[in-house]
């Protein structure tokens, strides 16, 4: 029987975690074991108070900050507004479809990005979604301060998910916003 444990990021903020996703597993390293800030190798940062972290991604000449997000099973998810600076509904045969969670669900376009650069690789084939016109995320909307009307505009245009990590292990610390990537091998059981 499988079994399902969501880590947030109170949990891991604790640690620096190393996700390796070609082998499913997931260690948890004393910060004073290593020290991530000498090998990062992807520009990162903290958002917020949130505990998340966000990256910048290598989408042709636009390097917009994505959440990395470890629990994604997709691959990119990005906004409405950053798919159509890029001509992405013009460039690419996009599909329709439709993305479910558990309280909602949403009309979605989605298609094949040839490249896409993360830290220092590249990655060929990710697979990319993004709301159909005239539809909304939650995770889009622009945000005001409490008793405020001005809007202020997310830290990030969308989020990396297992398509997009699938080929790594992905060191995070999440206190500090540090990431370092590196290819992964499969370790045989013998």
């Amino acid at each position: 029987e499988e079994m399902h444990l969501l880590l947030g990021a109170d949990f891991l903020k604790g640690y620096v975690v190393q996700f390796d996703y070609v082998n499913s597993r997931m260690r948890l390293i004393t910060r004073d074991s290593i020290d991530l800030k000498k090998q990062k190798n992807i520009k990162s940062k903290r958002l917020g108070t949130s505990g998340g972290i966000i990256v910048k991604v290598g989408l042709g000449k636009k390097e917009p900050w994505l959440l990395l997000d470890t629990g994604a099973t997709g691959g990119l998810l990005v906004s409405r507004q950053l798919a159509e600076r890029l001509d992405w509904p013009e460039t690419y045969g996009t599909v329709t479809g439709a993305v479910r969670g558990v309280n909602d669900s949403a009309e979605t376009e989605y298609f094949r990005l040839p490249n896409m650069g993360l830290g220092p690789y590249n990655l060929e084939d990710v697979l990319v979604t993004y709301p159909s016109e005239g539809t909304d995320f939650k995770m889009f909307e622009r945000k005001s301060a409490s008793g405020s009307r001005l809007l202020q505009r997310n830290a990030y245009e969308g989020l990396v998910g297992y398509d997009g990590l699938k080929h790594f292990l992905v060191t995070i610390d999440y206190q500090r916003g540090y990431v370092h990537l590196a290819p992964g091998q499969k370790v045989s059981e013998e």
